[in-house]
């Protein structure tokens, strides 16, 4: 498995939401242009356990220290985010849900967050497209 240092030197977004384009120095000596994916996360505290694969069972401290019976963390592509928050407004008006949370965190921040400036990636089959989950952060 190879592993690539990178440096980001810019995150832009683009056109697409969810979507950016990163300007970063590749092993200390290459620029290079990369496309990054970064999924929007959100929990959903439902009142009762879903029978689904989608979401996952998260522990996670909510705000004002408010219990959570069921805490799901569900990763979602922006753009479908965007067209399923109309079902999600629905679902919150049937009183099956408690609560969504991290829905208006911007994926900007998320990205530099995630990434910080320094961090590795493994090989891939097309290294100038990456998602959140090959990056690992340098500390």
């Amino acid at each position: 498995m190879l592993i690539f240092k990178i440096i980001f030197f810019q995150i832009l977004e683009t056109k697409i939401p969810g979507q950016f384009t990163v300007f970063a120095l590749v092993d200390g000596s290459i620029l290079r242009r990369i496309n990054l994916s970064v999924p929007r996360t959100i929990y959903v505290d439902d009142i009762e356990p879903r029978q689904t694969a989608a979401g996952r069972l998260s522990q996670k401290l909510l705000p004002r220290m408010r219990p959570s019976a069921y805490l799901y963390e569900f990763p979602i592509d922006e753009a479908l985010f965007t067209k399923r928050m109309a079902d999600l407004n629905m679902q919150k008006c049937l009183m099956r849900i408690n609560g969504v949370y991290e829905t208006k965190i911007p994926l900007l921040f998320k990205a530099i967050l995630s990434t910080g400036v320094y961090c590795h990636i493994g090989s891939q089959r097309n290294p100038s497209e990456l998602t959140l989950d090959t990056i690992t952060r340098v500390r």
